[in-house]
């Protein structure tokens, strides 16, 4: 069975990909504000400002952000501890 984490990273994972992107508040209203937190902290980074495309609440990824898609996805993802 997945958990919360992982249904959230799974929407990360999917929805980044998509012409579309992930919609920040699709993800706040399904995960809640501390998940919603964290993935916004990893957006700002350097790295993902220089790959990605924001446009309100949506992010998607640049030309550049494509061909790394599964890294940048990845840095995003919620990690939860035993």
């Amino acid at each position: 069975m997945l958990t919360h984490a992982d249904l959230c990273n799974e929407m990360i994972m999917t929805r980044l990909r998509t012409s579309s992107g992930l919609d920040i508040d699709e993800l706040s209203h399904h995960f809640g504000d501390e998940y919603t937190n964290v993935i916004i902290k990893g957006l700002d980074t350097a790295e993902m400002k220089e790959h990605t495309i924001r446009e309100g609440s949506r992010v998607r990824l640049s030309r550049s952000g494509k061909m790394m898609a599964d890294r940048l996805a990845s840095s995003l993802f919620i990690v939860e501890s035993d």
